[in-house]
This record gives structure tokens, C-alpha cells and sequence, in this order.
């Protein structure tokens, strides 16, 4: 899909298949892959709590079948991962159509929704709705920094509450420290493409247990540094990668040809 900004003067690529961003064909690190190199110790917990219910899951299988208990224990995350950001995206498609779909004809799909983990969720959805005043410009858009070179895709630019807000939605266990600094890059990207003034970022959850969790951030600009300084360090990885793979097709072309 290509996306015009800076009214026509930016055309942005987004490759939604292997989630890449283009801009005039050279690739933008994203805000999300950016964020990637903050270790999270709570995921790596969780990751190894479900590993060890897994194992215990199938202690029935042990030992006849321990290689294959130990190969499903240790993709158990990945599994649930998985099911958490397809659940993320139902909801996020929710919460974004809500304010320019047909609202009767959307509540008659979410009535259909079968998983109580997105009932719940979406009730949740519901319930910020209804308390909280919310008048979106925006959704779901491509965003793009000139000055510092990265992209990604806002949840919710608009006013919550008469406030001037870059809000982004989560349906996770908790609202973490991260999601802040994430929030800070789409602001930025936000306030130089269209020259508004972002009073605030906000993190929504709107969680599986049927939890809605909202909290702002007026003082988004001071998290932006640490943003740039986690893209410098991302820039960096990427680029061992680069040599990693350069070398390893220099290898290749310089084996001996086998007749």
C-alpha cells in the first residue's frame, strides 16, 4: 500500500506481508522494531511460565515422549503469542471502525464474537465509548518522521476529553513503560507532518478480563531522546545483520564450483 504525506511531498510504502516501510524505496525502520531492543523481563517471565504449563500440561507423555513435550513447551509462546496479536488486530479493526462504520451493523458482528477473551474486550471497548469523550480525526494512520527517519501506524489521533491526543490501544496484560516511548515517536511524526500542537499521549487498554485501563502523558516530549537513542542502537543491530549477511554471500560465491 502507498500512503501520500507532508501533503504529497512523502510517499510512503507499507509492505503489510513482511511489515516493512519504504520511502522512495529505502527501507524506514518502524516504531515497533525500533521498540524491540528493550528487553522486557515480565515477557521473558511470562515466556518461561508457560513453558513450565506446558510441560506440566503433558506430564502424561513423559518420558516415552520427552523430545516432542520439550519441543511444544518451548514454542508454547510463540502459540499464544500469536493468538494474543490476532485477537489485538480484531479489536484494534473494532475500535477503529467504530467511528465511520455503521454502528448498529458492527455491534450485530461483535454479538456473533464466540472467544469470551474478545467479548471481553470488546466490552471493555464499549465501555470507553460511553464514558469517555472521544473525537477522532484520525485512525489507524501511517505516520512518518522527516527529521528523524522512522515510521509506523498511529491507533488514534484526535481529543479525549478536549485534549489534543496521539492515543494508541493495547490489549495486553498491563500498560508498560514502552508503550510511552512508543507513543512520544507517533507524536512527533503527528506534530511535523500536520503542525498540530499534541497536548498529551495516551495508552488504552482494552484488555481480555474486560479491564479498560487509560493513562496520559503530558510530558510525552521528554520520552522522544530515549526513542532516538534506541533507534541509534537499532540502526546499529540491523546493520551487524547486514554484514552477516554480505559476508555469507561472499562466502557462497567464492566456494569452489563441484562438477
Amino acid at each position: 500500500m502507498k500512503y501520500n504525506l507532508y501533503n504529497n511531498k512523502i510517499k510512503l510504502e507499507f509492505d503489510e506481508a513482511k511489515h516493512k516501510y519504504l520511502v522512495d524505496g529505502k527501507i524506514v525502520y518502524g516504531v515497533t522494531g525500533i521498540l524491540s531492543v528493550l528487553s522486557t523481563p515480565a515477557l521473558i517471565n511470562w515466556a518461561v511460565k508457560l513453558t513450565a504449563d506446558k510441560v506440566r500440561e503433558m506430564k502424561q507423555y513423559i518420558p516415552d515422549s520427552l523430545e516432542d513435550v520439550l519441543k511444544a513447551a518451548k514454542y508454547e509462546h510463540y502459540r499464544v503469542s500469536k493468538e494474543a496479536r490476532e485477537l489485538g488486530t480484531r479489536v484494534h479493526r473494532v475500535a477503529d471502525s467504530w467511528f465511520f462504520e455503521n454502528k448498529l451493523e458492527l455491534i450485530e458482528e461483535m454479538l456473533k464474537v464466540e472467544s469470551t477473551d474478545e467479548r471481553n474486550a470488546l466490552r471493555a471497548f464499549i465501555k470507553l465509548v460511553k464514558d469517555v469523550k472521544m473525537e477522532r480525526e484520525f485512525g489507524e494512520r501511517k505516520i512518518y518522521s522527516k527529521k528523524h527517519g522512522y515510521a509506523g501506524t498511529v491507533d488514534f489521533i484526535g481529543k479525549i476529553e478536549g485534549v489534543e491526543t496521539v492515543a494508541d490501544y493495547k490489549t495486553s496484560r498491563a500498560i508498560y513503560p514502552s508503550y510511552f516511548i512508543q507513543a512520544a515517536a507517533y507524536a512527533q511524526a503527528i506534530e511535523e507532518e500536520l503542525g498540530k500542537k499534541i497536548k498529551q499521549t495516551a495508552v488504552i487498554r482494552i484488555a481480555k478480563d474486560g479491564t479498560l485501563e487509560i493513562k496520559t502523558d503530558k510530558k510525552w516530549k521528554e520520552k522522544l531522546p530515549v526513542f532516538l537513542a534506541m533507534k541509534s542502537i537499532y540502526e546499529w543491530q540491523m546493520s551487524l545483520v547486514g554484514k552477516d549477511l554480505d559476508k555469507k554471500v561472499e562466502e557462497q560465491n567464492n566456494k569452489p564450483n563441484k562438477k
